[in-house]
């Protein structure tokens, strides 16, 4: 019984949400959490927690990502770079332990899938930038 008393204590204590309010999307456990806006159309970190410490940090110039990309390693002419700056956040889906973006570069034809994930119990978030070339509206 004891046991079973303290396994549901547990369970509850570990629990990973998602909220949103204004363009501005946080997923959060009992460790950490992050905070992301999509104001203007850009997605950017807007806040990370530390729980346990409970402390913040909130980045200012640093490009939620940055991806090079070419017609291939051996035409290194045709390399080029983009940063979630160059691409407008055009769907998002949050879940109980994720969110995620789907962003258009309509200039350069590309889509990029950016997806947080925060299971509970974790001490740390996952980020996964995707990219597609496909036409985009």
């Amino acid at each position: 019984m004891r046991h079973s008393v303290l396994l549901s204590i547990a369970a509850m204590l570990l629990v990973a949400t998602t909220s949103w309010a204004n363009n501005r999307y946080v997923l959060d456990n009992e460790f950490l959490g992050r905070a992301v806006s999509t104001e203007g159309g850009t997605l950017r970190t807007v806040e990370i927690f530390n729980h346990r410490a409970g402390t913040s940090a909130r980045p200012t110039s640093t490009p939620e990502f940055r991806l090079r990309l070419s017609q291939g390693t051996d035409k290194p002419d045709t390399q080029f770079a983009v940063t979630a700056k160059d691409f407008t956040v055009v769907t998002e889906r949050a879940s109980k332990e994720a969110l995620v973006f789907q962003l258009e570069n309509t200039k350069r034809q590309l889509q990029v899938e950016v997806s947080y994930e925060l299971a509970p119990g974790d001490f740390y978030l996952r980020k996964r930038p995707a990219t597609q070339r496909r036409q985009v509206r």
